[in-house]
């Protein structure tokens, strides 16, 4: 990853990393070195996401980092200063947030709410990733992520549907005041083209038959409605 964000910076670009701070897989060396930084269920034991909600799209069920534990603080804190002092990555998309705020769960601090829990381990990771960082909330809860995070995605994915174009739409449309007043919007990546792909593997995993057949009129929809946002603009480009 080093050499990777390297080789980004020497192009002339700036490195930017994916990544879900709050979970872990149970086959992962997190969870099973350290199964006492993760939320409790009644037993005593790591709660697993699917008792309590969804229980992951990829590699689940998921557990999830407890924010008040010190250990798992200072985990998150030495994984974010490695990512921004080593690697040279200062832009942080940050996925799966909402795990860090579940319910269900207790926590090492006693009497702490889930709110207080997600926002401690959210201030771990500013503290690793320094001042002059950029950290973007997704899936996250939104009133909770407040003055820590830069950046909050204010729609659902966007999926190549007119069904999809016009929700995210109106999610946007809705959310478009917090943009430069809360933090810069994020209204999801720009679409442009029709899916041509006849197979796409799902974030489950699994593998469907997929082919968008949307016309320029609810492309140009989509990509107004983007434009409209003020907020941040990710494109896909298709090699």
């Amino acid at each position: 990853m080093k050499a990777l964000c390297q080789s980004i910076k020497q192009k002339g670009f700036e490195p930017a990393i994916w990544v879900a701070p709050f979970i872990a897989e149970k086959e992962s060396s997190l969870f099973k070195n350290h199964p006492d930084w993760f939320i409790k269920n009644e037993r005593g034991n790591p709660l697993s996401s699917d008792v309590v909600s969804f229980g992951g799209w990829r590699c689940s069920p998921w557990y999830m980092l407890d924010g008040t534990h010190p250990g798992a603080q200072d985990y998150l804190t030495h994984v974010f200063k490695t990512m921004r002092d080593e690697w040279g990555c200062r832009y942080f998309k940050l996925d799966a947030n909402m795990w860090g705020a579940l319910h269900g769960g207790t926590y090492y601090q006693l009497n702490t709410t889930r709110v207080e829990a997600y926002r401690e381990g959210m201030k771990a990771m500013l503290l690793g990733a320094g001042a002059d960082s950029f950290l973007l909330g997704c899936n996250a809860p939104m009133w909770p992520s407040l003055g820590i995070v830069h950046g909050m995605r204010t729609t659902d994915d966007t999926l190549r549907s007119w069904g999809n174009f016009k929700k995210v739409a109106n999610e946007c449309f809705w959310r478009n005041w917090q943009h430069n007043k809360l933090w810069v919007n994020d209204p999801d990546c720009l679409l442009l083209e029709n899916n041509d792909r006849h197979k796409q593997i799902t974030p489950d995993g699994r593998l469907v038959k997929l082919k968008s057949v949307l016309t320029d009129d609810e492309f140009l929809f989509h990509a107004t409605h983007i434009l409209c946002s003020g907020g941040i603009w990710a494109f896909i480009q298709k090699k």
